[in-house]
């Protein structure tokens, strides 16, 4: 009966997803059943303030190896390997040899087939045959950590700190990371991906900096700045000269507005107050914007059928585009060298405003306020072995162990200089012929566990300063305050939630490209907000207002 709730909650949520995929398994064991540690959470640590503050990185001690007959764990990780064709299996990765051979401890990394990594990890979970250790994303887990604690599919790992003492200090170590790593009832439920820094927008506008050049024009800073430079780009003949997705919900462009979409599904926070960005008047005006600038045809005339993804470089290779979002990396010297207009320079752009001096107070396309990453490792109630594995996994939250993940095997990928890893010219040259740094990562670092991560190693010194200063063009006026942090809607709540959220977000993604491209009126924008409220948009806002309640209380 302990599943029941659980499984009932799948089956609506697959009901939701049309789901009709099938799961594929993979049977390990992992022998020797242990007790686990008596100590708890301990209640007198007061963590500081401010998701700014970098852990603390000094290393506790692991004796290695951490078993002495090798022993094995099967994880659970969707999406393919990161591994290029070069090698056969994953096993073949040097870091993941020298880490097998320093802990005697092997992975058994089941790789479910589809794309859907949450319909598989439903899947997988339904079949009851679970694995030793789920690797997902934390929104996997739909109704909250604790649930899945409650229904035993995994376990609460407040019994067992003395087995990863280094992720539970870094964790400790300012109140935002404290909170985003216990659930509402204060458990544990596994150990997430933390950052040594708080990272910046990874993702942001740019546009043709040898265009601005050409034309004597200055980076535009407001809305009205950013129209006169899109109308300079289409007298000039460019085909398109804001390139934005097919739903025309912009991050870059609606945080100057006080609302966002990609990153909390609309739902962001004032002052306290949960709300939802498509029931603000920013929101209306942000559309009423974008369909003036698509009459202007400032705008894609195709962009609703535009599915590339603002990571893929070629769309704009080719000089058709003006203004877009991508990502920091895409513009190093290797992709501007595939350019097919001479004298082509990306340059990057803060997002508009209303006016000069105006800040944003939501982050765009990717969160940049907190140390926590996007993924999280928790151990299942099917592990014989906890303590072995938490011991494993706490590893790569040393300086010693993070590096394999980051940087590979020291004399090969990267040497210590000055007590800091520096990539060596296998990775810097790409001595191999690799042609991308990325692939050379795939193929000697271990990708997989979450640790201590040094997202700083990106910053390489052949980038261009362009490149290397994106993030704080990016954030240039960024404050934050109506952030929404993750938050877990309660158990009850969950299948209400899940349903109302999934019919709005569609309605929304389908009716909000029809305001722009004005084939829905905006006489017809107040019956827009009447059916997202038929559709009950209120009840799962209070949904989320107690959830963020119960999380400040965390």
């Amino acid at each position: 009966m302990k599943k029941l709730r659980f499984l009932s909650l799948v089956l609506i949520i697959f009901i939701l997803g049309g789901i009709i995929a099938a799961c594929s398994k993979t049977d390990t064991q992992s022998p020797q059943p242990s007790q686990p540690s008596a100590s708890k959470e301990p209640a007198s640590e007061t963590p500081t303030e401010g998701a700014d503050e970098s852990p603390d990185t000094e290393p506790g001690e692991i004796k290695m190896p951490l078993v002495d007959e090798r022993i094995e764990f099967s994880v659970w990780i969707p999406g393919a390997p990161a591994a290029t064709t070069r090698l056969k299996h994953e096993d073949d990765n040097i870091a993941i040899q020298a880490v097998e051979q320093l802990t005697n401890v092997h992975i058994n990394r089941i790789r479910p087939g589809g794309t859907d990594g949450q319909e598989q990890f439903n899947l997988s979970v339904v079949s009851g045959d679970l694995p030793d250790s789920y690797i997902t994303n934390p929104n996997f887990y739909i109704g909250g950590f604790d649930m899945y604690i409650e229904d035993e599919i995994i376990i609460d790992l407040s019994d067992y700190i003395d087995f990863f003492p280094n992720y539970q200090r870094i964790r400790m170590t300012n109140d935002d990371t404290r909170r985003r790593t216990i659930t509402d009832t204060g458990k544990i439920p596994g150990l997430f991906e933390i950052k040594k820094t708080v990272q910046p927008s990874f993702v942001g506008l740019v546009t043709r900096g040898d265009l601005l050049d050409s034309l004597g024009v200055s980076k535009p800073e407001t809305f009205e700045e950013y129209r006169e430079l899109l109308i300079k780009f289409r007298d000039l003949g460019m085909k398109t000269p804001l390139l934005i997705s097919n739903t025309g919900l912009e991050d870059g462009f609606m945080a100057g507005y006080g609302v966002g979409w990609s990153n909390y599904n609309g739902f962001f926070q004032e002052d306290g107050q949960v709300k939802f960005a498509p029931l603000e008047e920013g929101f209306k005006d942000y559309l009423m914007m974008m369909n003036q600038w698509y009459e202007e045809r400032l705008i894609d005339q195709d962009f609703a059928g535009f599915v590339s993804s603002p990571f893929d470089y070629s769309p704009y290779a080719s000089g058709e585009a003006g203004i877009w979002s991508t990502l920091y990396t895409v513009f190093t010297p290797i992709e501007l060298a595939a350019a097919e207009v001479e004298g082509f320079r990306i340059t990057t752009l803060t997002a508009p405003v209303k006016s000069k001096g105006d800040t944003r107070k939501l982050t765009i396309y990717n969160q940049s306020n907190t140390l926590i990453s996007d993924g999280i490792e928790t151990i299942t109630t099917a592990c014989e072995n906890v303590e072995i594995l938490l011991k494993y996994y706490d590893f790569f939250f040393t300086e010693e162990g993070s590096r394999y993940c980051d940087y590979g095997v020291e004399g090969v990928t990267y040497t210590m200089v000055d007590g800091k890893p520096v990539f060596t010219d296998l990775v810097m040259n790409d001595t191999e012929g690799y042609g991308s740094i990325y692939a050379i990562w795939g193929d000697y670092t271990y990708t997989g566990p979450k640790r201590l991560y040094d997202w700083e190693r990106e910053l390489l010194p052949t980038m261009s300063d362009e490149t290397l200063n994106a993030g704080s063009v990016w954030d240039a006026n960024f404050t934050g305050e109506y952030v929404l942090p993750d938050v877990s809607v309660s158990i009850e709540d969950s299948a209400e939630y899940s349903q109302i959220v999934s019919d709005a977000t569609t309605f929304i993604s389908e009716t909000a490209p029809k305001f722009i491209l004005g084939t829905i009126p905006f006489s017809e924008y107040d019956s827009f907000i009447q059916t997202l409220k038929d559709m009950r948009i209120d009840v799962a806002i209070a949904i989320k207002q107690a959830a963020f309640d119960r999380y400040m209380a965390r």
